[in-house]
């Protein structure tokens, strides 16, 4: 089965977290948040509330067809 392609909200996140050389883990640490979870959403977006926290977070900015 082939992968769904990531959104772009999710190679920004990605991009981001590479350049301030952290993973998933210390972002959730740093967000009060679980690894598990931010994994989650960034593998099936399909937690809004997290997607957009993590965005803010980052300063990630979401598409107007993304947000849901």
């Amino acid at each position: 089965m082939a992968k769904k392609p990531k959104t772009k909200w999710q190679i920004n996140v990605r991009s981001k977290l590479e350049f301030m050389g952290i993973g998933y883990q210390e972002l959730a640490d740093r967000m009060g948040e679980r690894e598990g979870s931010i994994r989650q959403v960034m593998c099936q977006d399909n937690m809004p509330r997290l997607r957009d926290k993590i965005c803010n977070y980052l300063g990630v900015e979401l598409e107007e067809k993304e947000k849901r």
